[in-house]
């Protein structure tokens, strides 16, 4: 399937100013804003289209953009722009939404004017929370060498005590 290609359309684009950001979406796509208000940050999907040239595509290794991390890294490990396909993705806060114009004005965004907009996502606080909480699986040491995933053995005591339950159902005080 790596002979496979995609076709994306922008739904707009992103703008700035004195005033601040917009992304400012395409009257075909307008319509998809309804709803939107009731989310303080949207995650906004972009083209790094000043990036998308068949060199910067190409690189797959990094150098250290981490202060504690190894001193190369895969691209995928990274925020970079510079990938091999340009996609973006930033969480950023809503100020206005005008539906009839297609404006979304926003506090910010790390992207370039005219940065085409692929696609608009509401942001959710507990899809967030839920990718910051420790996983298992590979962890990388500040050195760059691999490290065992955390003991999955049973609790240390000091948790099972605040975790008891009395025969009475009543939970016992945190010790």
């Amino acid at each position: 399937m790596t002979d496979a290609t995609y076709t994306l359309n922008p739904i707009g684009h992103v703008a700035g100013g004195e005033g601040g950001f917009t992304l400012r979406i395409d009257e075909q796509y307008r319509e998809a804003l309804l709803g939107l208000e009731g989310f303080s940050h949207i995650n906004v999907l972009f083209w790094c289209h000043y990036l998308d040239t068949r060199e910067y595509r190409e690189i797959t290794v990094g150098d250290k953009p981490y202060k504690q991390g190894p001193d190369q890294v895969g691209i995928f490990a990274t925020r970079s722009p510079a990938r091999p396909n340009p996609i973006a993705l930033t969480a950023v806060p809503v100020l206005d939404i005008d539906y009839e114009t297609g404006v979304i004005q926003i506090a910010f965004i790390d992207a370039e004017p005219d940065s085409p907009v692929l696609d608009i996502k509401p942001f959710s606080r507990s899809t967030a929370s839920a990718l910051s909480q420790p996983r298992s699986g590979v962890r990388i040491g500040r050195n760059g060498t691999r490290m065992q995933p955390p003991s999955t053995g049973p609790p240390s005591s000091r948790m099972r005590a605040r975790t008891r339950v009395k025969r009475d159902g009543q939970r016992s005080p945190a010790v």
